[in-house]
């Protein structure tokens, strides 16, 4: 089977994986680091949610919602000026893919496939659910040019990040057949590695900025059972999602405080991603499948999204700083698998945020 590329449980996760490092002047969330010999330890919480309806031609055959609750702990420090090294650990207190509304799975010989809309109407509400910890993110990031270096004349910053996310025992794509529901761990369990490069420049009290992250996730091998619990598929290649985000916008300085160190500054951005094709277990991203494709990868479709994104990062003091982001985006119609005709509706939204807490250590 041709390895491909499918969305994890988090489809659009790639602006969650990334910590910000905070300094005491006015610099961009995207291009901030440490102080030399400085550093910081971060506690949020990121939580993201999927709605909207599935539809099989121009009829609705129900509503999917996925949600993703995630506590994640990190830090960052600066060994030397404008470089800095950092660590992620995420909990995925909560993963869920949910359906209402819908039908059971039945075989339409009119087009020779698995149809929701031929099939009938059923009174529960399937749901996937799991949690438990994910990968851990090591990585370096650094500014081969940056205004914070006065004596280079620099007018704008350039920071690169990198990363790479050790694999882990669970993930959401596996499922325990013997408990009922089937239990499930969280996040996608393949390693990982990412590649950011973020730039801005100042405009008085203004920075406008340009992120652009691309992540590359490996397979992670599962087994897949059919619906009576029986092994169909021994170690299973799925292949959590390739994304490529792109955010642009302008961060201002609202409020500031010299005595105490205090500062409050907006962030207003845009943002747009590319997710690529892939394999799932099938059946995770529909109420229902036919038997012949229980306990199989198959593959699902490619699809982008496009949104909007406010924030704010209030210093309340020099060693304490406050995030509070939240994007919307518009996910643009895909099929969940390539076996069915069902697709996501145009009305699906994604809406995701993150509280952070910055324990600054200076």
């Amino acid at each position: 089977m041709t390895r491909a590329r499918a969305p994890s449980t988090l489809w659009p996760m790639t602006s969650l994986l990334i910590l910000a490092a905070t300094s005491a002047a006015l610099a961009a969330e995207v291009t901030d680091l440490p102080p030399q010999l400085r550093g910081n330890v971060t506690i949020a919480y990121t939580p993201v949610i999927q709605t909207g309806s599935i539809i099989e031609g121009d009829a609705s055959v129900g509503r999917m919602t996925t949600e993703d609750h995630v506590l994640r702990i990190g830090g960052a420090f600066a060994p030397a000026p404008g470089v800095a090294i950092w660590f992620q650990a995420p909990i995925y207190l909560s993963s869920r893919v949910g359906f209402t509304d819908t039908r059971e799975m039945a075989y339409d010989p009119t087009i020779a496939k698995g149809s929701l809309a031929y099939g009938s109407e059923t009174d529960s509400d399937p749901f996937r659910a799991g949690s438990g910890a994910g990968g851990l993110w090591l990585g370096a990031r650094g500014t081969p040019f940056s205004e914070e270096f006065v004596n280079r004349g620099n007018r704008a910053t350039w920071l690169i990040d990198v990363g790479l996310r050790t694999k882990d025992e669970t993930n959401f794509y596996a499922a325990d057949p013997s408990t009922d529901p089937p239990a499930r761990g969280g996040g996608p369990g393949a390693g990982a590695f990412m590649l950011r490069n973020g730039f801005s420049t100042t405009r008085g009290i203004s920075q406008p900025y340009l992120q652009v992250t691309w992540l590359r996730q490996g397979v992670v091998p599962v087994n897949l059972y059919d619906d009576s619990g029986a092994l169909v598929t021994s170690d299973a290649p799925v292949a959590p999602a390739d994304l490529v985000d792109i955010r642009g916008g302008v961060q201002v300085r609202v409020a500031e405080n010299e005595v105490n160190s205090s500062a409050l500054d907006l962030d207003f951005r845009l943002g747009f991603d590319y997710n690529s094709p892939g394999q799932v277990p099938s059946g995770l991203y529909l109420p229902s499948v036919l038997p012949v494709t229980a306990g199989t990868l198959v593959d699902t479709g490619e699809y982008s999204s496009a949104g909007v994104g406010f924030g704010m990062y209030w210093r309340m003091f020099k060693y304490l700083k406050l995030d509070i982001v939240t994007d919307v985006s518009y996910l643009m119609p895909r099929q969940l698998e390539q076996p069915y005709p069902v697709y996501t509706g145009p009305d699906t939204l994604l809406i995701s945020g993150q509280a952070r807490l910055n324990v600054l250590v200076y």
